[in-house]
């Protein structure tokens, strides 16, 4: 809420439509008829449609405006966010009824070079079995409800990551993160150790959460924020083979970013390629002779602050006394 600027999640709703994609009536467990009966007594509003075809099936629509109510009959009637998140990942399994037989036998029969996400087909909103949306929140200083479709990418990945985090709060977990932080902006980025060690704290037992937490980045804030023992650095040698990885050999809590760039990333320059580029042909001008010392300031000028362009002017210094 406090990252975000969210008061709250205003409101959403659920669709479910018990028919494949050959219009035929979908037999559902016993757990999950519950599930929906459950639904129905923490929604605002429900509807629950029998559709008569050759092959009658149900329709259920599900209107939740969420007050302080709705989250007391959801603890009521799921014991638990993780429980009510198995729920809709149940529900959501069955999508896979609009899944074609031939292409349910090349899933399960898939070869390592095969993309599965570019099998599975992609279905309109309103042909999937079930469907959540209208997902809204209120945020800080904004009158009318937000969208989830409105937040950005950023807004997004902070969600489902730190979302991830406080959900899955069960001893033993292993998360397992690739570039979690890949559209945070700066701020976020340098805070994302922290945001993390805030949320597996547990203030009543003042120790953190037995749970282990890998992840992939080539970000230097996240590298600055854990030790070095806890860091391992992926190369690849000359045949294009990940090597064993390796620990840095320097202490990279609390390192600056930039040594981290050099160091780890092996990132050897603090700019970006263009502005390099400028001040490369300065430096061999005024080596060649080319630029005099009057020049050659000018030149530097329209450039901004950097290690690289001290580097020049030392030169500089250094040709002209």
């Amino acid at each position: 809420k406090k990252e975000l600027k969210l008061e709250k999640l205003y409101s959403f709703s659920l669709s479910i439509k018990l028919k494949d994609n050959n219009s035929l009536p979908i037999k559902i467990p016993s757990f999950l008829n519950l599930a929906i009966e459950n639904l129905k007594k923490c929604s605002t509003v429900f509807d629950e449609i029998k559709i008569e075809n050759k092959e009658p099936y149900t329709m259920y629509e599900f209107y939740f405006y969420v007050n302080d109510m709705t989250k007391q009959l959801f603890k009521n009637y799921f014991k638990s966010a993780r429980e009510l998140f198995k729920t809709f990942y149940y529900l959501r399994l069955l999508n896979n009824h609009l899944i074609g037989k031939d292409t349910q036998y090349k899933i399960k029969n898939i070869k390592e070079n095969i993309n599965i996400s570019a099998l599975l087909p992609k279905y309109e909103e309103s042909k999937k079995v079930f469907n959540i949306s209208d997902i809204s929140f209120k945020k800080n200083k904004i009158i009318k409800p937000v969208y989830y479709k409105q937040l950005s990418d950023g807004e997004h990945q902070f969600l489902h990551v730190i979302g991830t985090l406080l959900l899955m709060d069960k001893l033993g977990t292993l998360f397992l993160f690739d570039e979690p932080e890949t559209h945070f902006n700066p701020e976020w980025r340098s805070k994302f150790v922290s945001i993390i060690n805030d949320i597996l704290l547990d203030e009543e037992q003042h120790m953190y959460r037995e749970q282990e937490l890998v992840l992939t980045t080539h970000s230097p804030f996240i590298v600055s924020d854990c030790k070095k023992e806890n860091v391992y650095i992926f190369e690849k040698d000359s045949s294009l083979k990940v090597k064993i990885p390796k620990n840095p050999e320097f202490q990279t809590f609390g390192t600056s970013i930039e040594m981290i760039y050099w160091n780890v990333f092996q990132k050897q320059q603090s700019i970006s390629n263009v502005a390099k580029n400028e001040l490369d042909k300065i430096e061999i001008k005024i080596k060649s002779n080319e630029l005099n010392k009057e020049q050659a300031i000018d030149a530097l000028r329209k450039l901004g602050d950097s290690f690289e362009k001290m580097n020049i002017i030392r030169l500089l210094r250094e040709k002209y006394k």
